[in-house]
């Protein structure tokens, strides 16, 4: 028997009810029946593979968000009008903050329940500068204070109260009323009258410091008086600061520094209280450079050695001292001088030279005897101040 291949699309079907259908057709409608099916099951898969990748991106926004609320809790100290100015783009802030408070959903911050801190209105008042500190554990317990991380001084000698050693003062006065004189170190009397009291400076008038430079930026100047922060003046021009009081409040500290605000105190409840207290060692030195005044505890104490470049009256002098003066200086003594040579009675010094060089980390001048008395070419010579009087080398500005 011969077997042929019959192709099943040329045949009928029977169906059920008694009606036939052409085979081709139904292979057809099953085949597009089994497409439909194919592409529903992969539109269904696709869509339970975005539904888990999406509750996995939902599960780490909210870890984010809990992470991020609690790094606000306790933390975050700028106000809200900060956060939305500085640190939220303008989509996110005009999704997040209306005007002062954070938007909210039945009740609760979007960011979560419990994760924003921040309740209630800001203190009113505060100044240029200020940062708003929390006083307490209570709610609300906050206030506006200066920082307390102080910019440098550009002024020397300027704490005024009485704490150890400060104020730095050669001249060792208590009182000064001579207009255009210095007074304690770094400082010059223009008017009136000055005393240096435990409280700080008791100032009738003016007194001034002229600092050596200027950067050219913006400056603050400011006092600290028994009333709190009060302004000072200063002309970046001429590099003077200037303080002027009618003597009705101490004056306990005065500050220059760069930047709009100052740093020089701060309020711990009602009391001011200086953000730093500068060394007293460092203060001597850098007034030093200025004013350098040589004292001896003993009678006729040797403070300098020199020789006599000619027979006459004059014997040149080196004095070594701490630091390098700020420039050539004028020596005067308050009291008496001797010049004593090897063996010899001292005598007596009627004056001194005009200008004292510098010559490292010293001077050399010149000091006269009375012309009856002759000093000896090349003759080896001892400077000595008597006890109780004073050398004094000025380079003050």
């Amino acid at each position: 028997m011969e077997l042929r291949q019959t192709d099943v699309r040329q045949g009928t079907l029977t169906l059920k009810n008694g009606g036939t259908v052409r085979m081709d057709q139904y292979i057809a409608r099953a085949e597009s029946a089994a497409a439909q099916a194919a592409e529903s099951a992969a539109a269904a898969a696709a869509q339970l593979a975005q539904v888990g990748a999406n509750t996995d991106a939902i599960e780490a926004l909210r870890r984010d968000v809990d992470i991020i609320g609690d790094e606000l809790q306790g933390k975050y100290t700028k106000p809200i009008e900060g956060i939305a100015r500085e640190d939220l783009s303008e989509d996110v802030r005009a999704s997040l903050v209306s005007d002062k408070s954070i938007k909210t959903i039945n009740g609760q911050t979007i960011l979560g329940s419990g994760n924003l801190v921040i309740r209630g209105t800001l203190p009113a008042g505060g100044n240029a500068g200020q940062i708003l500190v929390k006083k307490g554990s209570t709610d609300n317990d906050a206030e506006w204070q200066y920082p307390r991380y102080p910019r440098r001084n550009l002024l020397d000698n300027a704490v005024f109260m009485k704490i150890g050693n400060l104020p730095v003062n050669q001249r060792e006065q208590n009182q000064y009323s001579t207009a255009g004189a210095f007074v304690f170190d770094r400082w010059k009397l223009i008017s009136g009258t000055v005393e240096l009291s435990a409280n700080g400076l008791i100032l009738n008038g003016t007194i001034q410091q002229t600092i050596e430079e200027t950067i050219g930026q913006q400056y603050t100047a400011s006092v600290l008086t028994a009333n709190g922060i009060d302004s000072a003046s200063f002309n970046p021009r001429t590099r003077v600061f200037s303080i002027t009081s009618d003597g009705s409040a101490a004056i306990k500290a005065a500050k220059l520094e760069l930047g709009s605000y100052q740093t020089l105190a701060h309020l711990e409840g009602t009391d001011w209280v200086l953000n730093e207290i500068p060394d007293y060692n460092k203060e001597l030195t850098k007034c030093q450079r200025y004013l350098f005044i040589v004292t001896s505890a003993s009678a006729s104490g040797p403070v300098g050695s020199g020789y006599c470049p000619s027979d006459g009256q004059t014997a040149t002098f080196f004095i070594p001292l701490p630091v390098t003066m700020r420039a050539n200086s004028i020596p005067t003594f308050d009291g008496t001088l001797y010049i004593y040579a090897p063996g010899a009675n001292g005598q007596l010094v009627t004056s001194v030279t005009a200008s004292a060089y510098l010559c490292g980390n010293g001077v050399i001048f010149g000091a006269f005897v009375d012309s009856g008395i002759t000093l000896s070419r090349g003759g080896g010579y001892v400077l000595r101040v008597n006890s109780g009087s004073k050398l004094i080398f000025s380079s003050e500005l």
